[in-house]
C-alpha cells in the first residue's frame, strides 16, 4: 500500500446558495468519489449552505459546509462519517485544543483524524494539516489517527497547543504482491521477498531500472556486460542455476508473466512496487518459470480525487571514466627500433632523425578521439485521477542516451494508459495498453567487424600509430585518410577508427506493445473469481549498411570480398496468454485467517524472422535504397512457436499472525517437451513464527519484532529452444555439389533428435530471521539459503560412432548456498534532520555436483583472437564453482641468473631452469610455473589461475534530509572476482606479433638489458602465443560511488499561486567514482558467456559516468 500525503487533498469547485446540505454532499461526492454516512433525520435538523469556492481543498470546504452545523464529520479512509455533536450545556464545560498535524517529513496530512477517547467528539485535520476541537477536560485523551500511521494517544493536560508527527505503520504499508495478484502483508508473508525503496531507485539518473536495482537488493547480482546504451543487463538471483542455459528471472508486469522480458522497454517512472521472489514459497507459484526467482513489477494507477499531473525531466553529460593510457611517439618508435630495427630506420627515422627526436612530438590520440562528452536527456509526463466509480492513468516519456563512443546511442518513445472500472458493487474491471519504441545505434562495440586484431573499434583505436614517420607537421593530415595504408595486410586491415565508426550504418528498432485487460466478480465477500487476458507483441528491425569507408565494406580491405554491401532482418514475437483464477480471503473469530488462490493459466507465443543480404551493390550513395542493385547473398526466415498450460493453486494460514503456513503447487505442460515428459509438478511449503506476538516477548524492550521463517520446495526451468527435442535439418547449399549447375535438393540431419529431455528442477530450501531493534529503529534480516539443480540441460559429449559429436541431454547437477544480510537503520531523526540507511551483502558459493556421467571437467573457450581461441580458458570442475580460470601460473619473466653465459651475447638456459615451451628462451622472455617440476612446461602445468564470480557482493544506501533539502548516497560493491584482460594480451606485449602496433603505456616498463629486473617480457618475448595465464588475470573487485542526488523541495508558498503542489530541483550523477585496483577501463565488464566464462574483458564499451540536472513538477 502507498500512502500519500496529499491523499484526502481533494480539489473540488462549488458554487450554491441556501442548499440543502444533502445537496451539497452529494456535490462533493460526484466530484471526488468518496461516500458520505449519514441519516436523512441528521440532515432535516441541518441549515441550508451558500458556498462559493473554485479548486479548494475537499476538508476546507467541508469545515466550511459544517460550520454553524449541529454535526461533524469525520473522515475514515474513503468514507466521510456524519455525526451529530454533544449538547451546547456539555460543550460550554470544555477546553478548546489546536495543533498541526504532519508526518516525519514534516509534510501536513490533510483529513488526519483526531477525536477524544471516550467522548463523542471528533474532527479532522485541514489541508496544511491544521484541527481544532473542543474537549471535556484537561485530563481527556486524544488520538491522532491516519490511514498508513501508527495511532498515537496523548493526554491533553494544561496544554492549549498540541503539534503532532505521526510515524508510518510500517506492518500496515508492507503489502507484498506474490504472484496472480495476490497481496499479503508481510507480517504474514513465509516467503524470502525483497521489496524495492522505490524513493531510492527513482534518485538515480537512469533509463533502464535495472541499471538502478544494481546492488540494492541482497541476492539479486545486477551487472552489465558493458556500457553499450541501450543493452539489457544480466540479473541473477541467488547464483546461476544453469550452466548452458538462460539464468534470467521471470518477470511478471501487471499480472503478465514474460520470460523474455527486456526490462529497457518500460519507464522507471511509471513503476509503483518491484518485489524480487526469491525462494520456493514465493516462486512456486510460478511452477516451470520461477527456478530462478520473479521480479513483480506494478505499475502506476489512477488514483480517486482530481486529476494529478506530473512533468518530470532530467538534462546532463556523459562521459567516460576512465582512459587507458598510450604509448607516447617517442616510446612507441623505440619499441619499433627494438621490433625491427631496419624498418623502424625506414619509416621513422630517416633525414638524420633519431629516436630522440620523437621526445617532443605530441601524438595523434586515436583513443580520445573516438569518445566523446555527449548529452543525457529525459523527459516524463503524467495524468493521473479518477472518482470512485473510474480511475485513469496516462503517461509519457522520452528518453535520449547519445553514447560517449562516436556514433553510437539509444532512444525511447514510451506511453502507458490504465483505466479501472467499478462496473457495480460486485463486478470491477480494468485495462493496461502500454507502447515502447526503441532505437540503438553504431554497432556493438565488444564484438568487433571481422577476423583480425584491429576489427573491432576500440583496437583500431589503441593500435593505431601515435605517429606515421613523416614530416612532424604532416602528421595532422592522417586524421583525414581511411586507412594506414602500410598496415593493409592479409593479417591486418588498419582502417581510421574515426571514420569507420563515422560511417557505421546499423541500427535496430523495437516496438513493443502489450494490452491487457482483466474482469473480477466478487461472488461473496470473501471470494472473488477474476481472469485476465494478455496480448504482447515485439516488432524489431534491424538494418546495416556497410559502405566503402566501413572495415565491412572497405574496398582495400584484403578481408572484404563482398565489395559494398548490406541486410536487413525483421523479427516478431507475439504472445498472449490467459488466466484464471479464484481467491478465497476470510478471518475467523479474529483469529484464524485463511487465503487461498487457485487458477489455470494458457500461455502461447510464437516467434518469425525474415532477412535477406545484397552484396557487391554499385552505388552506395543510394544507401539502403540500393539494396536491390546489388548481387543476392543470403535469405533467412525462422518460424517458431510453443505452448504453456498450467494449473495452480497456494494456500495460506495465519493464526493471530504469530504462526503462519502457507502450501504452494503447480502442474505445467509446456510443448517443448515430448508427451511423455510434458508435465512437471512443482510443490512447495513454507512456516512462519512471529516471536514478537507471543506474550512472553514483550516482557523486554530492546528487540521489537521478530519473524522466523522455513520454506521448502521445487521450481522448474524450460529455457530451452523450442524444438531442441525434434532433429533439425538443413539445406546446406555452401556444402552440397550443384549438379548440372541446379541448386541442391537434399537436406541434412545437423542434430540427433532428444525426445528424452525433461525440465531442469531446482530444490529450494530457506532460512530467515528477521529482526527489529530498538522501536524498529534498527531492523536486521538474514537469510540462509541452498538451491540444488538437477538435471540440467546440456550439450553433452557423446560417441562420435552416433554420427554427431554432441546431443542435447539432462546431465549433471549444480548447488548454490548462501547467506543473505540487509540491515536497515533509522540513525538520526530531528525536526529538522534526518539520517537513514540502508546496508545489504550476500555471499553466494556455487559448486558443480555432477557433470556427464563420469566425465569430471567441462572446458570453455572464448571466442577473440584465433591463436587463442583454440585453448581452454575456464574450467567448470565436480566439486569447485562456475567460472573457474584455467591456465598457467605466471611468474614474470627470466633473468640473467637463469642462464649460463659461455660467449658475449650468449645466453643458454641452465639445466635446472625450465623453459616456457620456446625453442630458444631469451633472458626477458616471458616465464611459467613448473607445478610437476618434469622441467617442461606442457599440459600437465595447466591449473586453475583464478575465479570470475565474486565471493560477496553488496550495497551500502543513505538518505539525509535537512529541512527542504534530501541528499542519496549509494555505493555499491563487487569482492572477489577476478578478470581475464584479454586486451593487454596484443597491447601489453603485442602477443600476435604484429607491426607498427601501438601499446599501453605499461608496456615501456618491459625487460630490457637496461631494465633487466622487469616482470613485463621483452620486446617478441611473449612465448607460445595463443597460451593462457595468470599474467593478465586481475582483481576485478570494485567499490563504486553508484549513485549521487540531491534534491530541494520548493517551499509550498512559493509555488500555490502557480496552482502547483509540489516542485524539485536538484542534480544526480551516476557511476561518480570507482575505486580499484582493475588497469582496464571499468571492472563491471563481461563481454562474454556469463554461465560457463564470467568475467572476461575485451574491447568493451566502457560504462559512462552521468551527472544530470532535474526539474520535476507536479500540479
Amino acid at each position: 500500500m502507498q500512502v500519500s500525503a496529499l491523499g484526502y487533498a481533494q480539489k473540488i469547485t462549488l458554487s450554491l446558495k441556501n442548499a440543502s446540505l444533502a445537496d451539497v454532499l452529494f456535490k462533493i461526492k460526484e466530484q471526488t468519489g468518496y461516500n458520505f454516512l449519514y441519516t436523512k433525520e441528521m440532515l432535516k435538523k441541518s441549515n441550508p449552505v451558500s458556498i462559493d469556492v473554485e479548486n479548494k481543498e475537499m476538508v476546507d470546504v467541508l469545515n466550511t459546509c459544517f460550520e454553524n452545523q449541529a454535526l461533524y464529520f469525520q473522515i475514515e479512509e474513503k468514507t466521510v462519517v456524519v455525526k451529530e455533536k454533544l449538547p451546547k450545556t456539555i460543550e460550554s464545560q470544555t477546553v478548546r485544543i489546536s495543533g498541526k498535524i504532519v508526518n516525519e517529513n514534516g509534510e501536513p496530512l490533510p483529513g488526519a483524524s483526531v477525536y477524544a477517547k471516550g467522548e463523542n467528539r471528533r474532527v479532522a485535520a485541514s489541508a496544511n494539516g491544521s484541527y481544532s476541537i473542543t474537549v471535556k477536560s484537561e485530563n481527556s485523551i486524544l488520538v491522532f489517527s491516519y490511514v498508513g500511521y501508527e495511532s498515537q494517544e496523548v493526554r491533553v493536560g494544561n496544554r492549549k497547543n498540541i503539534d503532532i508527527n505521526m510515524r508510518l505503520n510500517e506492518q500496515n504499508l508492507d503489502v507484498v504482491v506474490v504472484g496472480y495478484g495476490q497481496e499479503i502483508n508481510k507480517i504474514d508473508l513465509t516467503g524470502a521477498v525483497s521489496q524495492v525503496n522505490m524513493e531510492d531507485v527513482e534518485k538515480a539518473p537512469v533509463g533502464n531500472i535495472a541499471e538502478a536495482l544494481q546492488g540494492r537488493i541482497a541476492g539479486v547480482n545486477i551487472s552489465a556486460d558493458d556500457g553499450q546504451p541501450g543493452d539489457e543487463l544480466s540479473i541473477v538471483i541467488r547464483g546461476g542455476n544453469s550452466l548452458t542455459q538462460d539464468n534470467s528471472p521471470l518477470y511478471v508486469i501487471d499480472g503478465f508473466p514474460v520470460e523474455e522480458y527486456s526490462s529497457s522497454s518500460l519507464n522507471p517512472d511509471d513503476i509503483e512496487s518491484i518485489n524480487i521472489l526469491k525462494d520456493a514459497s514465493a516462486t512456486s507459484i510460478y511452477g516451470a518459470r520461477g527456478a530462478n526467482g520473479v521480479i513483480v513489477i506494478e505499475t502506476k494507477k489512477g488514483q480517486i480525487g482530481a486529476p494529478v499531473v506530473t512533468f518530470n525531466n532530467t538534462l546532463g553529460v556523459q562521459q567516460v571514466q576512465n582512459l587507458v593510457e598510450l604509448m607516447s611517439p617517442y616510446e612507441f618508435v623505440k619499441y619499433q627500433y627494438e621490433w625491427n630495427p631496419s624498418n623502424a630506420t625506414t619509416r621513422y627515422l630517416s633525414n638524420n632523425r633519431t629516436v630522440e627526436d620523437y621526445k617532443n612530438v605530441k601524438g595523434m590520440d586515436w583513443q580520445s578521439a573516438i569518445f566523446r562528452v555527449s548529452l543525457n536527456r529525459r523527459h516524463n509526463i503524467a495524468v493521473r485521477g479518477g472518482n470512485s466509480s473510474t480511475r485513469y492513468a496516462i503517461s509519457g516519456n522520452i528518453y535520449n542516451q547519445e553514447g560517449i563512443i562516436l556514433n553510437t546511442g539509444y532512444n525511447r518513445y514510451a506511453g502507458r494508459v490504465s483505466l479501472n472500472q467499478n462496473i457495480s458493487k460486485k463486478i470491477d474491471a480494468s485495462i493496461n495498453v502500454s507502447i515502447s519504441k526503441r532505437k540503438a545505434w553504431g554497432g556493438t562495440i565488444r564484438e568487433g567487424d571481422g577476423g583480425t586484431v584491429t576489427s573491432a573499434l576500440l583496437a583500431r583505436a589503441w593500435a593505431y600509430r601515435p605517429t606515421t614517420g613523416k614530416a612532424f607537421d604532416e602528421d595532422e593530415d592522417v586524421w583525414e585518410e581511411e586507412a594506414d595504408e602500410d598496415m593493409i595486410t592479409q593479417y591486418d586491415s588498419r582502417l581510421n577508427p574515426v571514420v569507420t565508426q563515422s560511417n557505421i550504418y546499423n541500427p535496430k528498432y523495437t516496438t513493443d506493445i502489450s494490452a491487457n485487460g482483466s474482469v473480477s466478480y466478487k461472488i461473496i465477500p470473501s471470494l472473488t473469481l477474476r481472469s485476465t487476458g494478455t496480448l504482447f507483441t515485439s516488432m524489431s528491425r534491424t538494418e546495416a549498411f556497410y559502405n566503402s569507408k566501413t572495415p565491412q565494406g572497405n574496398l582495400r580491405s584484403i578481408l572484404n570480398i563482398r565489395g559494398i554491401n548490406a541486410s536487413v532482418n525483421n523479427g516478431e514475437r507475439i504472445t498472449w496468454s490467459n488466466n484464471t483464477t479464484l481467491n478465497f480471503n476470510k478471518t475467523y473469530k479474529r483469529s484464524h485467517k485463511i487465503t487461498a488462490l487457485g487458477g489455470l493459466e494458457v500461455q502461447e507465443s510464437m516467434y518469425k524472422t525474415y532477412g535477406y543480404a545484397a552484396q557487391k551493390i554499385p552505388n552506395e550513395s543510394l544507401g539502403m535504397a540500393g539494396m536491390n542493385q546489388g548481387i543476392p547473398l543470403t535469405i533467412r526466415s525462422t518460424w517458431r512457436d510453443y505452448a504453456l498450460f498450467s494449473v495452480f493453486g497456494r494456500a495460506d494460514y495465519s493464526y493471530k499472525s504469530k504462526y503462519i503456513f502457507t502450501a504452494t503447487m503447480r502442474a505445467d505442460a509446456s510443448s517443448k517437451f515430448s508427451v511423455a515428459n510434458r508435465w512437471g509438478y512443482f510443490p512447495a511449503m513454507a512456516l512462519g513464527w512471529n516471536m514478537d506476538r507471543e506474550k512472553w516477548f514483550k516482557k523486554q524492550q530492546f528487540v521489537t519484532s521478530s519473524k522466523m521463517r522455513f520454506s521448502y520446495g521445487l521450481n522448474g526451468n524450460n529455457r530451452i529452444g523450442e524444438y531442441t527435442r525434434f532433429p533439425l535439418v538443413t539445406l546446406p547449399n555452401a556444402a552440397a555439389y550443384s549438379w548440372g549447375n541446379s541448386t541442391p535438393e537434399w537436406g541434412a540431419v545437423v542434430d540427433l533428435p532428444t525426445p528424452d529431455i525433461k525440465w531442469e528442477t531446482t530444490e529450494n530450501m530457506d532460512l530467515g530471521l528477521e529482526l527489529g531493534f530498538l522501536k524498529k529503529k534498527v531492523n536486521l534480516e538474514i537469510d540462509f539459503y541452498r538451491k540444488n539443480t538437477r538435471d540440467l540441460l546440456m550439450n553433452a559429449r557423446i560417441p562420435t560412432s552416433q554420427g554427431f559429436a554432441t546431443a542435447m541431454k539432462n546431465i549433471g547437477s549444480v548447488r548454490n548456498e548462501g547467506i543473505e544480510i540487509t540491515l536497515n537503520t533509522k540513525n538520526i531523526k530531528k525536526k529538522n534532520f534526518s539520517w537513514n540507511s540502508d546496508f545489504n551483502i550476500s555471499f553466494n558459493r556455487g559448486k558443480i555436483l555432477a557433470l556427464n556421467g563420469e566425465e569430471d571437467k567441462l572446458f570453455s573457450y572464448p571466442s577473440f583472437i584465433s591463436q587463442y581461441s583454440t585453448n581452454p580458458l575456464y574450467i567448470a570442475e565436480v566439486g569447485k564453482p562456475v567460472g573457474l580460470f584455467y591456465g598457467y601460473v605466471w611468474e614474470g619473466t627470466y633473468k640473467y641468473a637463469d642462464f649460463d653465459n659461455p660467449a658475449e651475447g650468449v645466453y643458454v638456459l641452465k639445466n635446472n631452469v625450465t623453459g616456457n615451451g620456446s625453442d630458444l628462451v631469451q633472458p626477458g622472455d616471458i616465464k611459467y610455473r613448473d607445478l610437476n617440476g618434469d622441467l617442461t612446461i606442457d599440459e600437465k602445468d595447466l591449473t586453475i589461475i583464478g575465479r570470475g564470480l565474486p565471493i560477496h557482493t553488496g550495497g551500502f544506501n543513505n538518505n539525509f534530509t535537512y529541512k527542504n533539502f534530501s541528499l542519496n548516497v549509494f555505493l555499491q560493491w563487487n569482492y572477489g572476482n577476478n578478470i581475464y584482460n584479454a586486451n593487454r594480451l596484443s597491447f601489453e606485449g603485442n602477443g600476435n606479433t604484429r607491426a607498427n602496433f601501438n601499446q599501453y603505456a605499461s608496456y615501456a616498463n618491459r625487460w630490457t638489458p637496461e631494465n633487466p629486473d622487469s616482470d613485463i617480457f621483452r620486446t617478441k618475448g611473449q612465448g607460445v602465443i595463443g597460451w593462457h595465464s595468470s599474467r593478465v588475470i586481475e582483481d576485478g573487485s570494485y567499490l563504486r560511488l553508484k549513485t549521487v542526488a540531491l534534491n530541494y523541495n520548493l517551499p509550498l508558498n512559493l509555488i500555490r499561486r502557480a496552482y502547483m503542489k509540489k516542485v524539485t530541483v536538484g542534480v544526480a550523477a551516476q557511476n561518480l567514482l570507482t575505486w580499484t585496483n582493475y588497469s582496464g577501463m571499468d571492472p563491471e565488464v563481461s563481454t562474454r558467456s556469463r554461465n560457463l566464462m564470467p568475467g572476461f574483458d575485451y574491447i568493451a564499451y566502457p560504462l559512462a559516468r552521468t551527472v544530470v540536472f532535474k526539474l520535476n513538477t507536479t500540479f
